[in-house]
């Protein structure tokens, strides 16, 4: 009898033979492991073999189940609900801030629309345009200076603001024109030029005499538009008309006075010096450097002080020219109010009075 070794040990333990089986033996096995076989079929249908599932991936639940996004624990199923829903979520916040950013863009495209059509007095000539062009460079620092020129004016009068003067502008040498309505329409259409505001009201004072006042709804634009008016440096009929902010008429006639005698020396005779008129209480005329003439205003009327070798220029006070600027202040003077006495003098003597 053979000796057992250890593999006979190992075969019988697994009930296995260490030696080859007979034929019938192995045709017996494969008969008998495909009855088993079929037998394992009959009861339990065969399924395809899953798919192994990724890493941190977590299968999703029913299309019916709800996911509670805001719970803090985190779900172990997501449908495509909660997704959808955690979408929703993410994209709201940022809907509404873009909804928020526009309408801020609106309100801030309305309040520059508003900001560009508000004069400002300190950046004003940047904006104007002169017959819808824009205005040259050399205008737009004589506007500024117009206007600061005449807020000077303006805080020196202490004019008040309930002063109907305040709102005023008088433009002068339009004797050219044929009547007020001519002189209406002319000054409508060069405002409308210069884009300047446009005057509530425009009348004359005791008859057309080619001075015309224009009324403004405030003192900014009533500057505005004097402003443009000066620089545009407007001839009419030969003159160049003047435009200033109406002052009670005793110091008007003065002031026009003032500048009468200055274009007569410029601009008629031809005189090779500067003249400059200074405002003040006193209005003054200097040429070259030297002091001609002071313009007192005095209660009801105006007094003339020539000064060194003016007061005794007979020529100059024997002229026609001079005698007309004295009559045009003397009528001034005159329509100073109702019941008011006003007179012009020269050198001490009364030159007119009513």
């Amino acid at each position: 009898m053979a000796a057992m070794t250890p593999e006979h040990d190992e075969a019988k333990k697994h009930d296995r033979s260490p030696f080859p089986k007979n034929p019938w033996q192995k045709m017996e096995d494969a008969k008998r492991q495909r009855l088993d076989l079929e037998s394992a079929n009959a009861s339990t249908p065969l399924l395809p073999k899953a798919a192994p599932i990724p890493r941190g991936y977590a299968p999703m639940p029913a299309e019916d189940e709800d996911v509670d996004f805001n719970s803090p624990k985190v779900p172990d199923k997501v449908s495509m609900r909660g997704i959808a829903s955690l979408l929703r979520q993410e994209i709201q916040p940022m809907k509404s801030s873009m909804d928020e950013l526009t309408r801020n863009f609106r309100d801030l495209d309305a309040r520059f629309s508003d900001f560009k059509s508000t004069v400002d007095d300190r950046s004003f000539a940047n904006n104007c345009s002169c017959a819808s062009q824009e205005i040259p460079d050399n205008m737009k620092k004589e506007v500024e200076l117009q206007m600061r020129h005449l807020q000077k004016e303006r805080q020196e009068a202490g004019t008040l603001m309930a002063d109907k003067r305040c709102l005023t502008a008088v433009i002068d040498n339009l004797q050219g024109l044929e009547s007020l309505s001519h002189a209406q329409s002319w000054l409508t259409e060069k405002l409308s030029a210069l884009d300047a505001p446009a005057p509530e009201s425009i009348y004359d004072k005791g008859g057309f005499q080619g001075t015309i006042f224009a009324d403004f709804s405030s003192h900014e634009d009533r500057d505005l538009a004097v402003a443009l008016l000066r620089s545009a440096g407007i001839n009419q009929g030969g003159h160049k008309v003047w435009a200033t902010q109406d002052r009670p008429p005793v110091e008007r006639a003065a002031r026009n006075f003032c500048f009468g005698l200055k274009n007569l020396f410029k601009n008629v005779w031809g005189i090779p010096y500067v003249a400059h008129v200074m405002d003040g209480v006193a209005y003054s005329v200097c040429v070259g450097g030297e002091l001609a003439l002071t313009a007192h205003v005095m209660q009801g009327g105006v007094t003339c002080e020539w000064h060194g070798e003016w007061a005794t220029w007979n020529y100059l006070h024997n002229s026609p020219e001079l005698k007309a600027l004295m009559c045009k202040s003397e009528e001034l003077v005159a329509r100073a109010g109702k019941g008011m006495k006003g007179s012009f003098k020269a050198n001490g003597k009364t030159a007119g009075q009513e």
